[in-house]
């Protein structure tokens, strides 16, 4: 029985697509969720979110976050992994996003959600100075992260304002974390 599900547990790895972040095309499809609005849409910034699949509330979520830890744990080189990290930062903020809009009273886990983005927003920008130092092309990935910085910022507050007085607090702490990492990103915008 271990044998089996050790290969169903491999097979699944292996077939998982590697999707690095991307630069979001403009279509004129509609969103998933038309009668909402989407974190995309929030406020006037023209920056596309990546839809964030399962919800931290769904009980299969742990299996893609672990999932995502082992395609992590195996890119090496820095650019891609921090196209990687950006890219999980931007799901995990729509993915709070959508949840606050979804279901009252899982504000808690909205933020937990929020501020996991915000760990991997950091790490992207770690891993884009490390691979800047080796003389890796980056392309546009600086300005990604530094927009995606703003998008965060941006929804962040916004959430902030519409929250209980008891959750606001700890969207003031995501959001001073925020303004530290835009004054990391600024000065790359001057080389």
């Amino acid at each position: 029985m271990k044998r089996i599900t050790f290969i169903i547990f491999t097979l699944f790895l292996l077939n998982t697509p590697l999707v690095f972040a991307q630069q979001a095309e403009i279509t004129d499809r509609p969103t998933s969720y038309p009668a909402e609005q989407t974190a995309s849409q929030a406020g006037s910034l023209d920056y596309q979110l990546p839809y964030p699949g399962l919800l931290p509330d769904n009980p299969l979520y742990s299996l893609k976050t672990f999932r995502d830890k082992i395609i992590s744990f195996l890119i090496s080189d820095p650019a891609k992994k921090a196209e990687f990290n950006l890219l999980q930062a931007d799901k995990r903020l729509n993915a709070g996003f959508y949840l606050f809009n979804k279901q009252q009273g899982k504000e808690q886990l909205v933020v937990s959600t929020i501020s996991k983005g915000v760990n991997y927003l950091e790490q992207a920008i770690k891993d884009e100075k490390e691979a800047s130092k080796k003389g890796i092309d980056l392309g546009d990935l600086p300005r990604r992260i530094e927009l995606s910085v703003m998008k965060h910022q941006q929804i962040v507050k916004s959430l902030r304002e519409k929250s209980s007085p008891g959750i606001k607090s700890q969207f003031i702490q995501i959001e001073k974390k925020l303004t530290t990492l835009a004054q990391q990103v600024k000065p790359q915008d001057k080389k």
